[in-house]
């Protein structure tokens, strides 16, 4: 029999921010200009992490110790949230210029094509790494990269075509957890520090390793453990993750 520990918890998102959706090409890196963001922006985030027991005949908790119950695998954390999409005030311009330029012919309704969109990007199997995209999700301080593994489209209010003028989309993500940050956790290697942190602007290796471990010396770890061709051109928003070394 199989035990589930769900730890939960709901994020509050601050309005006027804007969510985006930004794939990584084959080397890891995130490509913006395929990047897609929000017109409307989730009321909430649901952050979720499961732990796995298996357990014996004995009741668990009946008995002091914890011969009853043996550690599986803890699974990667999963994020859910709905956004939407409507041809509504930002779309507003872009939906009057085609209507302008088709004179009458027919085009595929704004709400429809950013939607098909938005499931190509998180969906569709990418040539290059014959697998689904992984997708860095940005979000004011919320940053995690992950897998797309449940898309529901709910299309809300008719124009008088019979076109949708909203869509409701519903989104889960299993993040993404570098083997680095997995030994750790299983004690494989010393927890001493490990963190993740988004390349900003500005930043370098240097200070990143300065800040973060107290030396700058450690420049060459962070860049082998997210293995970089090179500590220069590094595009800001790059989520990286440093490993776990005695200070």
């Amino acid at each position: 029999m199989a035990g589930l520990i769900d730890t939960s918890s709901v994020t509050t998102v601050k309005p006027g921010e804007v969510m985006s959706f930004t794939p990584l090409n084959a080397q890891g890196i995130p490509d913006t200009t395929k990047i897609f963001k929000t017109q409307y922006n989730p009321s909430s985030i649901k952050f979720s992490e499961n732990i796995n027991y298996s357990e014996n005949t004995v009741p668990h908790g009946s008995q002091q110790n914890k011969a009853n119950t043996l550690w599986n695998s803890s699974s990667a954390p999963r994020w859910s949230f709905t956004i939407l999409i409507n041809d509504f005030a930002v779309e507003g311009a872009i939906k009057q210029a085609l209507a302008i330029a088709s004179s009458g012919t027919a085009t595929t309704p704004i709400v429809v094509e950013k939607v098909e969109k938005l499931k190509a990007l998180l969906l569709d199997v990418n040539s290059e790494t014959h697998e689904p995209n992984d997708i860095q999700v940005g979000f004011g301080s919320v940053l995690f990269t992950a897998n797309c593994v449940n898309l529901q489209t709910e299309y809300k209010n008719f124009d008088q075509e019979g076109n949708p003028i909203v869509a409701q989309i519903a989104l889960e993500f299993i993040q993404l957890i570098p083997e680095v940050i997995v030994k750790a956790k299983a004690n494989l290697m010393s927890p001493d520090v490990t963190h993740s942190v988004a390349f900003e602007e500005g930043d370098y290796l240097t200070s990143i390793s300065t800040k973060m471990y107290g030396r700058a010396s450690f420049f060459t770890q962070i860049a082998k453990a997210n293995k970089l061709d090179s500590i220069r051109g590094i595009a800001p928003g790059t989520l990286l993750y440093l490993p776990p070394l005695e200070r």
